[in-house]
């Protein structure tokens, strides 16, 4: 198994630190590696505790993509996979290479909004007012022009409404409402919260400003906006002719204007901000759209910079030659925020992400091991991705490169991403059951483990569209998403672990129950093998709106 880990982290190409990284992986096997030996049947919570207590090392650096910390986690990941049987992916080996554009808005100097046409010109600096950002991986950006109010910037006729109704969004900036009224599904909604910008380019906006209201700041605090732009580092994949993915122009520019600011955009207009606000908390009252009679110029321009970074893809051939070229993705993002740089020396900056998400790894490399002596009948990828925390990237570079891609077809993806596992669980959510064909194998195997299925506890935070199935349900794959839910005390549990320790420096192992992942994985285990042999591939319900919309095949 060793010398698998070797092999395994030597062939990363392009790798910085190669020779490093082998001998830090081969000591780190050496010792972990004893209690992740052997096929026994059983979910291990020892071997469990093995892989997240590596994973989760302050020698990994908090593995954020693009790091030699998360190269070294992949190179770990793969050296598992490698011992266990796995057949390699890509090749020889098992880690799928993206090239990445890293951009971060590092000089605020390069960020400005000026309000022109009212009272004379008024620059503004990111900071107490404004947050500026480009939506893509450009070093700068510059836009200059008309503002236009179009509520929340969403329309649908089947709905009867339309934000857009008298005005014409193309070559101007939209001021929006950053929530889509409460009229549809709650993973609609989050699928329409979650493309805002994408649906305003579309149309031809320029750019756009988002008006900070109270019902926004229910979920994150204008303060906190300040992480999403001028020290965080984003980043974008690149094509095969060099250039970045986006999902909006390159010059499209997003910013977010405090309350402060929001009140004299909106003074003297047809809509005040305190009626958009209140017509965003109602959820249910459309606002008429119009031009504010003034403009904008905002600026925006980052630094840049390439580096890889890397899936790992391990294969499991199925054992029915009927359908072994059908395949289930199962999959757990590897990556993790990276670091919280503070003020004050001797503070521990490393978030390590043991919760979020190297129990969702160590529960797929576990489930592979004890599947490799007896596949099911559908061939299964095993991918540890790259990514999640900058925008699914590495989930969408898989879902749009799938591996055996000449001789085999994706036909679901079952995921798992920070499975809290620090009380007795009863019972799962399933994000995204009801919509396939899946369902009854996964009620049936989640009822076998003495669980039930209950509703999504949290719709309004649209989980469905916010982890790495989404891409796969982009590709129009039935996909679904595992997490234990809200009973016997989980409701209390998450919300301490959300409060106290996401993306903090105290995303420690010692937050894990073993003996709790342990059970989560042995029914995640069985819902994989369930679906793994369906008599037939999943399809989506008939009608569903994600079929609908990604082109996704549905049951007659």
């Amino acid at each position: 198994m060793l010398q698998a880990r070797r092999r395994c982290t030597d062939i990363i190409e392009g790798m910085p630190m190669r020779r490093l990284l082998t001998v830090s992986v081969a000591a780190l096997a050496l010792l972990h590696g004893a209690t992740a030996l052997g096929h026994d049947g059983e979910v291990s919570a020892e071997r469990l505790e093995a892989d997240v207590t590596l994973l989760a090392d302050d020698a990994l650096g908090g593995r954020e993509a693009g790091t030699e910390g998360y190269n070294l986690a992949a190179g770990y990941v793969g050296g598992e996979f490698a011992a266990i049987g796995l057949d390699p992916a890509i090749g020889n080996h098992y880690f799928q290479t993206m090239p990445f554009r890293f951009f971060q808005a590092d000089d605020p100097s390069k960020l400005s909004m000026t309000i022109i046409g009212r009272d004379g010109a008024q620059t503004l600096v990111p900071g107490d007012e404004i947050m500026i950002g480009t939506e893509a991986a450009v070093a700068s950006a510059s836009i200059e022009a008309p503002l236009v109010f179009v509520g929340s910037g969403f329309a649908d006729d089947g709905l009867g409404w339309d934000d857009f109704s008298g005005v014409d969004v193309a070559g101007k900036i939209a001021v929006v409402l950053r929530n889509p009224p409460k009229i549809m599904g709650d993973q609609e909604y989050g699928y329409y919260r979650n493309t805002q910008a994408e649906r305003l380019a579309a149309r031809g906006a320029v750019g756009m400003i988002v008006l900070v209201t109270p019902t926004y700041e229910k979920g994150i605090k204008f303060e906190m906006l300040k992480s999403d732009f001028e020290p965080a580092v984003n980043m974008a994949w690149l094509r095969a002719d060099g250039t970045p993915f986006a999902e909006v122009p390159d010059s499209f520019i997003r910013a977010f204007a405090s309350e402060e600011l929001g009140r004299r955009l909106m003074e003297g207009q047809p809509v005040s901000w305190e009626e958009a606000a209140a017509a965003e908390a109602d959820g249910k009252k459309r606002l008429p759209a119009f031009e504010l009679g003034f403009g904008a110029r905002l600026t925006a321009g980052n630094r840049l910079w390439q580096q890889n970074s890397y899936n790992v893809v391990g294969v499991l051939p199925g054992s029915d030659p009927a359908l072994a070229n059908e395949i289930v993705v199962v999959t757990a993002h590897l990556d993790g925020v990276g670091t919280h740089v503070t003020e004050k020396e001797g503070d521990d900056e490393i978030v390590n992400a043991a919760m979020d998400n190297a129990t969702g790894v160590a529960a797929i490399t576990e489930i592979a091991r004890l599947l490799a002596p007896t596949p099911p009948r559908r061939t299964l990828v095993f991918a540890a991705l790259t990514a999640e925390e900058k925008g699914l990237w590495g989930a969408d570079y898989l879902a749009r490169n799938p591996v055996m891609a000449g001789t085999h077809k994706v036909v679901a993806n079952i995921n798992v991403d920070m499975p809290l596992s620090s009380w007795e669980f009863t019972d799962l959510v399933v994000y995204g059951v009801e919509r396939t064909t899946m369902e009854p194998v996964i009620r049936q195997s989640v009822a076998s483990a003495g669980l039930v299925i209950v509703p999504d506890p949290q719709p309004e935070e649209s989980y469905f569209t916010r982890s790495d199935h989404y891409r796969f349900v982009q590709q129009g794959i039935p996909s679904v998403y595992v997490n234990p839910g809200f009973g016997n005390g989980g409701d209390k549990a998450y919300k301490d672990f959300i409060g106290k320790h996401y993306h903090q420096p105290s995303d420690e192992v010692g937050n894990v129950d073993f003996r709790q992942l342990a059970r989560f994985t042995d029914v995640y285990r069985d819902i994989v093998v369930g679906v793994a042999n369906m008599d037939e591939a999943p399809l989506w319900r008939k009608g569903d709106f994600f079929a609908k919309f990604y082109g996704g095949k549905m049951e007659d």
